[in-house]
């Protein structure tokens, strides 16, 4: 890049930093983005795709309606560019969609809704992935080479913001259970005079003997202070 061009976008990363550092899990981070992306690339559209529960991928919500479209549409067909920088180690660039050769299926898709060309770029860290973010053009030939560039800085950004706040998620579940549990013990230590250690043995029972988690029993505890039947 040129000076011309480094230090606007030099800027621009700052101030998605500091946007980022406000939010509070990996959605919210990544929709506070992407009008930033947008403007950095010229791009008309822009959004991202997600690992939810159990690997689905799910849009940001914020995404472009049009990126929400075009994420169903690569689930449909099972192939598409976001797909392969979720799997793959490189960004991808496609000039013209309609001339696009290696996903045939989800091209024809695409050019029906009017988009012709993209980036997208794999959002992860170095021990996790976290899913894609990617911008459209109406026009072909709309991204550059500097254009990719461009994106794959802002997706680094998001992709450690992202991790940041998934451990400060877990982090918090681990306390909220931690405090759950322990209420639970208290409940058992008043009610049947058992030590702390006695009381979690208890739990830690019911949950082996159940196959439900030691928090679902704990929860239950607490909020019905009853505990459920052991299965033989």
């Amino acid at each position: 890049m040129t000076g011309d061009t480094t230090t606007p976008l030099i800027n621009q990363l700052a101030d998605v930093a500091l946007s980022m550092h406000q939010e509070h899990s990996a959605e919210a981070t990544v929709e506070s983005v992407l009008g930033y992306i947008k403007t950095a690339v010229g791009a008309q559209y822009a959004g991202a795709l997600l690992f939810g529960e159990k690997g689905a991928i799910e849009t940001v919500p914020g995404s472009d309606d049009i990126v929400e479209k075009a994420g169903a549409v690569q689930a449909e067909v099972g192939e598409g560019p976001d797909l392969a920088a979720i799997e793959e180690a490189q960004s991808i660039l496609v000039s013209d969609i309609r001339a696009e050769p290696h996903w045939p299926h989800w091209a024809q898709a695409m050019a029906e809704l009017g988009l012709r060309s993209l980036v997208s770029v794999k959002l992860s860290t170095r021990d996790r992935a976290f899913g894609s973010l990617t911008v459209y053009s109406t026009h072909p030939d709309a991204f550059t080479d500097e254009d990719r560039s461009v994106v794959e800085a802002f997706a680094r950004h998001v992709a450690i913001a992202i991790s940041t706040s998934v451990r400060e998620q877990n982090l918090n579940a681990a306390i909220d259970s931690r405090k759950l549990i322990g209420q639970a013990q208290g409940i058992l230590m008043e009610r049947f005079s058992l030590s702390d250690a006695q009381a979690f043995a208890v739990l830690l029972r019911y949950s082996q003997h159940s196959n439900t988690k030691l928090r679902v029993i704990a929860e239950r505890l607490v909020s019905e202070r009853t505990l459920p039947p052991e299965s033989d």
